[in-house]
């Protein structure tokens, strides 16, 4: 019954975007018919994914391995955060990159659907990664490409776990400031971090841009050289339509 069930939840949820409700309306027919009532109900249930939601159900069918090196970067983090801040720099780092990597294959997975990769789309695709990734219960959904809601990400105290390892006994009025300066440098490094992102998202749309530019220019070339061959042929085809009228009425002239 899982397996069934399971392959009928692929079929919904690799289909394309456009194609989400019809492709889970077909499912929930044929298990109607089958006398599979329950299930279809299940089926029938199903949301349409938002855009977002879909190209990261997306990135789980199409680059598995890649996705679980993120989900495994963020157990790292994760558990680095656990252990004290001397690991943190490191697991940071690797989670940074594999989100990076994730997130422009997303863009590829965008643009080969059509879809606009705007910066809030991006960020949307990120944040449900991160949610999702970090969520015990939600990984398996994730890997599986078969989340069914966006995902808010996951604050610091997700990061660190339910269970902190106590910190080494210390004078209060030395350790605030400290934690107070670290977590001030961890803000300032994220938001580092974001504005090359946007930077790079940036520059992504500014070379599509000018791609599309000198498309349209090349699209106008070929449009004016159209233009004028039809004019050209317009002309002949005048020439023509006189030639054929002269030799008429030169043929039914009556001979001198």
């Amino acid at each position: 019954m899982a397996a069934r069930s399971d392959r009928h939840l692929d079929e919904i949820y690799a289909a394309p975007l456009a194609e989400f409700t019809r492709s889970r309306d077909r499912v929930a027919k044929h298990l109607v018919d089958a006398g599979r009532q329950a299930e279809a109900n299940q089926i029938k249930r199903l949301r349409k994914p938002s855009a977002p939601l879909w190209v990261v159900n997306q990135l789980a069918r199409r680059d598995p391995a890649m996705l679980g090196r993120f989900i495994e970067a963020v157990d790292r983090l994760k558990r680095a955060h656990q252990k004290g801040a001397g690991q943190v720099g490191h697991a940071t780092t690797d989670q940074r990159a594999a989100l990076a990597a994730l997130l422009e294959r997303a863009e590829g997975i965008m643009a080969s659907a059509g879809l606009t990769p705007a910066p809030a789309t991006t960020q949307r695709i990120s944040t449900t990664l991160l949610g999702a990734a970090a969520d015990r219960q939600l990984q398996r959904d994730l890997r599986q490409g078969r989340l069914a809601e966006e995902q808010a990400g996951p604050g610091f105290e997700v990061l660190a776990g339910a269970h902190l390892r106590p910190l080494p006994a210390a004078p209060a009025r030395a350790e605030q400031p400290r934690g107070r300066r670290e977590r001030e440098a961890q803000q300032r490094a994220e938001q580092a971090h974001r504005v090359r992102q946007l930077e790079q998202v940036a520059a992504r749309h500014r070379r599509a841009a000018a791609a599309a530019a000198s498309q349209a220019e090349e699209l106008d070339r070929k449009a004016q050289a159209l233009r004028q061959r039809g004019d050209q042929e317009r002309t002949a085809a005048d020439e023509a339509e006189r030639e054929a009228r002269r030799l008429r009425q030169e043929t039914g002239r009556p001979d001198g």
